[in-house]
C-alpha cells in the first residue's frame, strides 16, 4: 500500500553548499515522515506533529500543534543540541452502533527529536500548551569569548 507523504523544502537561499548538515537533517526529516506510517501493521498509530523553530537574538523557540493532546501526557526532553518531544493521543471510545465512514483525525504515540542550530542552556527550557499548541523557550548558551594572550619574552 502507498502512502503520500507531505514534502516541504524551506529555501534558504544556498544553504547546502555552505552547510552540508542541512541537506542531510532534510533527509532526516523526510525519512522521519515516511516512516510515521510504519506502525501501523503493529496497531499501534505513530505520527509526527507539525513542528516550527525559529531563533531570536537570546532564544530558540519551538512549537508544535498537539490539539487534542493532554498536556499532562506530554514529555519534553532538552540537551545542549537536541530537543525531544513526546507523548500520546488518546482514542476516543466508539459508540456502540456507530458506522464509520471516514476516519482522518490521528491518535497514538508521538515523538520527535530534532538537532537545534545552536547550543542551549538545558536548564533554561520553558514551556506552555495554549490552543492546542506547545511552546517551548530555550535559552541560547553565552558564547565564550576568545581572548588573546600576550608571550612574554624574558
Amino acid at each position: 500500500m502507498w502512502r503520500m507523504v507531505r514534502f516541504r523544502r524551506v529555501r534558504r537561499g544556498g544553504d547546502w553548499l555552505l552547510d552540508p548538515f542541512a541537506a542531510l537533517e532534510e533527509m532526516r526529516s523526510l525519512v522521519e515522515d515516511a516512516l510515521a506510517g510504519s506502525g501501523e501493521e503493529s496497531g499501534q498509530v505513530v505520527f509526527l506533529p507539525p513542528l516550527d523553530l525559529s531563533e531570536t537574538d537570546t532564544h530558540l523557540i519551538a512549537r508544535l500543534e498537539l490539539p487534542g493532546v493532554d498536556p499532562k501526557a506530554v514529555k519534553v526532553e532538552a540537551t545542549e543540541d537536541t530537543l525531544s518531544v513526546s507523548g500520546e493521543v488518546k482514542n476516543e471510545a466508539e459508540e456502540k452502533g456507530e458506522q464509520f465512514y471516514r476516519v482522518e483525525r490521528q491518535y497514538g504515540s508521538f515523538e520527535r527529536t530534532v538537532s537545534l542550530p545552536v547550543p542551549i542552556n538545558p536548564e533554561s527550557v520553558e514551556a506552555s500548551y495554549k490552543d492546542g499548541v506547545l511552546t517551548i523557550r530555550m535559552e541560547k548558551k553565552q558564547q565564550t569569548s576568545r581572548k588573546q594572550i600576550q608571550v612574554k619574552i624574558d
